[in-house]
């Protein structure tokens, strides 16, 4: 697993990252992974 993955695995690991984030850069974080994950479930 690479150093990426397990920190967005992790929940303490995101927390900590989210703190230092504005709620605006959070709210385009979420789209773009929303749009990563729509894509990968009508892939399968």
């Amino acid at each position: 697993m690479t150093d990426v993955l397990k920190v967005l695995t992790n929940i303490r690991s995101l927390r900590v990252i989210a703190r230092d984030l504005a709620l605006e850069q959070l709210e385009s974080i979420l789209e773009k992974f929303s749009w990563l994950w729509l894509r990968k479930k009508k892939s399968y």
